[in-house]
């Protein structure tokens, strides 16, 4: 299934780990100011151990664009 959503519903989706790939867009343009939306928020692992673990399975350019495809460590 294809999810996209905000901070709210992809943190409760990687705290109930219902997540097992994660395919990510970086762009060559950096925005941001102290009121920017954070791509997670609300999922506070108590140590990095904690948190989820990602294998990082291809990397692809698209023009300026850059693709990640991640999968979720044991998952």
């Amino acid at each position: 299934m294809l999810v996209e959503g905000g901070a709210k519903l992809l943190s409760t989706m990687l705290a109930q780990r219902l997540i097992d790939q994660a395919i990510v867009y970086v762009g060559p343009r950096v925005l941001g100011d102290a009121r920017a939306p954070a791509a997670f928020t609300g999922f506070s692992p108590a140590t990095i151990a904690d948190g989820v673990g990602l294998q990082l399975r291809q990397v692809r350019r698209i023009g300026d664009d850059v693709m990640l495809d991640y999968r979720v460590a044991g998952g």
